[in-house]
């Protein structure tokens, strides 16, 4: 069987074959890697095409398939943060999750189930969804593996309800669940660019910080910059394991006309590129995307922004191992 090996994108037209993210090999099953003698693997890509948990706009469980497809625009290096992923990561496509068509606490189990084989093996999962109700799966998986773990959390809204309309998961109870479930640590999370109509004031960050978890709303970042915004991320989360989950409707709606739901005053992309490169050496063990809503995506532009900003997250895995290592070699 192959290696595991990249396309050559000089060499092969990216028109050409199943959209895979960047064109990766697609490995469905993880237990082929020992088949093909395959260690030390870095990172997968997992698609949760689930939007159960979504409670107007729908139509998220078409977004890994329309993230594949820009992501074939992507190059290898990223400029900003200097990795060549190619070079110097190993990653496969895992494929979607078997997402249940009617429940998202189902799909919720399934995705666990999926990235778990991942993280057991070592393997950095960058998930893409599906609404936001997408991410308890993988942080359970991660947490389950890493004790829990601390979160860097991009978003226009809490998710820290307690239930809606009588049901304990959907895109807005995400966290709350992750805390009770006991794979989160509320004293190592931060929530950064809350903003827009709410349907309590609590809803505005307080609900959030009675839990423990620190708030950035969008009016602060606008009166403490980016600067500011890093340091808080690095002071709250430490060197300790977390993850990173981006729901795409923290952007300012200019830059995600393809959304499921809209708040003004979002983050540009230069904005949320400059906080990443700020935080690129943290420990994060595990990251998704999600609320990328391609029915209303007509120009594709907020599929390409969030394969772009998955970019940056194998990158920024990609100066994770760097660190890694040189603590390894400095033993």
């Amino acid at each position: 069987m192959r290696a595991l090996k990249a396309t050559n994108k000089l060499e092969r037209n990216r028109t050409i074959g199943v959209n895979t993210f960047m064109k990766l090999p697609l490995i469905e099953d993880v237990d082929e890697l020992d088949k093909m003698g395959e260690k030390d693997v870095d990172y997968a890509i997992v698609g949760i095409p689930d939007d159960n948990g979504a409670f107007y706009r729908v139509g998220q469980r078409f977004a890994p398939n329309a993230i594949r497809e820009m992501s074939a625009m992507l190059r290898a290096i990223n400029m900003e943060i200097g990795t060549d992923i190619d070079k110097e990561l190993k990653g496969f496509d895992n494929g979607d999750v078997n997402c249940h068509p009617l429940s998202c606490e189902e799909s919720q189990k399934a995705a666990e189930e999926q990235v778990r084989r991942l993280v057991k093996r070592g393997i950095i999962p960058v998930c893409m969804g599906g609404d936001h109700s997408i991410s308890l799966g993988p942080i359970r998986a991660v947490g389950k593996e890493w004790g829990p773990v601390g979160l860097i959390h991009f978003d226009s809204h809490v998710d820290t309800y307690e239930d809606g309309f009588g049901s304990k998961y959907h895109n807005g109870t995400t966290l709350r669940r992750g805390i009770e479930d006991g794979v989160l640590d509320p004293d190592r999370m931060i929530s950064i660019g809350i903003k827009g109509t709410l349907f309590n004031k609590d809803a505005g960050g307080k609900i959030s910080e009675d839990l423990g978890i620190e708030v950035i709303t969008m009016m602060e970042f606008e009166k403490i910059g980016i600067e500011e915004t890093v340091r808080r991320i690095r002071n709250r989360v430490g060197n300790q394991p977390c993850y990173l989950t981006f729901d795409i409707d923290c952007m300012d709606a200019a830059f995600f006309p393809g959304g499921a739901v809209y708040e003004l005053g979002g983050f540009t992309t230069r904005e949320i590129m400059k906080i990443f490169m700020g935080i690129k050496d943290l420990n994060i063990v595990g990251y998704d995307i999600a609320e990328v809503c391609p029915p209303y995506d007509i120009s594709g532009v907020t599929a390409y922004n969030a394969a772009a900003f998955m970019h940056f997250f194998l990158a920024m895995i990609g100066v994770r191992k760097r660190i890694y290592n040189k603590k390894n070699t400095d033993k």
